[in-house]
């Protein structure tokens, strides 16, 4: 067969699948129809008249038989309600159940919806039928729908969309939202990885409320998060800082995020050059913050005081400012202008310049580790006295 010819027919058999899907329509695709005119015919019929009952509720159709449950739930309760409960209960089946299994996903909290459950549940016990979500339509009247399902989730694998297909839930009903919110609000730490999607759609549409935020930041080690969650949650909210928008969250928990995002810049900007990697990271709980400019390829560290700023990861150096001089260079790296002192001349002799070269070459590492934690106060500043006098200097110098 020609391809034109397969084209032509596929067409043709996908047009007649959407004209039986009006005709043949799922109980998931029903529960959007516009019945209204069918309800207020409703209205003018006389299904209310307790003569003749039981034949004339035999001989109403499919479709009138399904108006029936949609006025039970959509319309408020009124005196004709009872009877067309009457009528459902003695024309119930499995489609009928499957609607009203439908509309719940849907509508949950609606307080109507408490009657056709309870409609489902005695035709499952009188005929032994046993769908899949069996359990929740026998507690849903007791306990909260959502956290039925949640329960559920976590009985059933712990994987939310595996369990919605299998117990006929539409993934965009708001029982299903409401289910999985609560599930990742108390989960373990495989429930995220089987759930990456649901993370993001919640963080999307609005943000995960703080239970599940915090869940998951503390389930989880820093070394396990998601990549694509985190970036959509620093899309969302920006950095856990004391200008980010993170209400609510624990202080050791905005500082775990941010020791995350800390080395993720750090490996992104190092790759291969474990040396340089490996001497900041010891410094971590010492970092105010980390910046990266694509432009230039330079990564900045904030230790407050002091920055350390690296503009080519896969040399041997990089080079410490003291904030003045890095206030005072906007961050930029004007260091071709002079010889700048290295980290042993800081050791060794003393010196006492606002920039020093931190050279990782050979034994070079040794002074670059001792000159970072005399800087960030960390050891004991053994050197000459004159290292004091000079700071001194800067001081008065820069006006501190």
């Amino acid at each position: 067969m020609r391809y034109a010819e397969w084209k032509h027919g596929a067409k043709k058999f996908n047009a007649r699948l959407r004209e039986l899907s009006k005709v043949f329509a799922v109980p998931d695709e029903m529960v959007f129809e516009d019945r209204e005119p069918e309800l207020k015919m409703l209205e003018i019929m006389n299904l209310a008249d307790e003569t003749g009952f039981g034949v004339r509720a035999a001989k109403l159709n499919g479709r009138t038989v399904e108006n029936l449950l949609f006025h039970l739930i959509k319309r408020p309760r009124s005196e004709k309600s009872g009877h067309y409960e009457k009528i459902l209960k003695s024309r119930m089946s499995k489609r009928i159940v499957s609607l009203i299994w439908a509309f719940f996903a849907q509508e949950y909290t609606n307080e109507n919806m408490a009657v056709a459950m309870k409609l489902a549940a005695d035709y499952i016990e009188r005929t032994g039928h046993a769908p899949p979500y069996l359990n929740i339509i026998r507690e849903a009247g007791s306990k909260n729908p959502a956290a039925l399902v949640a329960r559920e989730i976590t009985a059933g694998g712990s994987f939310i969309n595996g369990f919605l297909n299998s117990h006929e839930i539409s993934r965009e009903s708001p029982l299903a939202a409401a289910a999985a919110a609560l599930f990742l609000a108390g989960c373990g730490r495989e429930g995220y990885f089987l759930n990456e999607s649901w993370m993001l759609r919640l963080i999307r549409s609005g943000g995960p409320d703080i239970a599940i935020l915090s869940n998951y930041l503390g389930v989880l080690p820093e070394s396990e998060y998601i990549e694509a969650v985190n970036e959509c949650l620093l899309e969302r909210y920006g950095l856990p800082s004391a200008y980010g928008d993170w209400p609510g969250l624990p202080d050791a928990l905005r500082t775990k995020f941010l020791r995350w995002y800390y080395l993720r810049q750090m490996r992104g900007h190092f790759g291969n050059n474990r040396k340089k990697y490996d001497c900041y990271v010891k410094y971590l709980p010492y970092f105010k913050n980390i910046g990266a400019n694509a432009e230039t390829g330079t990564l900045t560290i904030d230790f407050g005081d002091y920055f350390v700023t690296d503009d080519n990861p896969g040399s041997d150096y990089s080079f410490m400012n003291d904030k003045y001089t890095h206030n005072a260079n906007r961050g930029e790296l004007p260091y071709a202008e002079k010889k700048l002192p290295e980290a042993r001349d800081f050791i060794i002799k003393d010196t006492a310049d606002g920039t020093i070269r931190l050279n990782f070459h050979d034994v070079g590492r040794l002074y670059v580790t001792e000159a970072i934690e005399i800087r960030l106060g960390i050891m004991p500043d053994t050197r000459a006295s004159s290292s004091i006098i000079a700071s001194k200097s800067r001081r008065v110098i820069y006006g501190i």
